[in-house]
């Protein structure tokens, strides 16, 4: 936990900050040479999509995530429609089967 000017703030370990990336890209493009993910987290951008792209986002970001990893959206997105089955762990909380699941 930080203190003084970082007070209230929490930082990542060095060990697992290591292996974290961070970035932006646009969700309307391939991002087959971005992947694969362990966790995906789309919480509150969809609300900005129509049905058809909303759908399409969702796969291909689902295509780029691990068997057995994790996908999160936000409770405001309501249902998405996609191809890639996934498994319901919780509100707004997926994860993608392992293969032969």
């Amino acid at each position: 936990r930080g203190s003084g000017e970082s007070a209230g703030l929490v930082q990542i370990r060095p060990a697992l900050r290591e292996r974290v990336r961070f970035g932006q890209l646009n969700l309307c493009l391939p991002v087959e040479d971005i992947g694969p993910f362990d966790v995906v987290l789309l919480r509150n951008v969809l609300i900005y999509f129509d049905t058809a792209t909303k759908a399409a986002v969702v796969d291909r970001v689902l295509s780029q995530l691990r068997p057995g990893g994790l996908f999160f959206i936000g409770t405001a997105e309501g249902r998405v429609a996609c191809s890639t089955p996934l498994q319901p762990i919780g509100p707004g909380a997926f994860r993608k089967p392992l293969k032969g699941s």
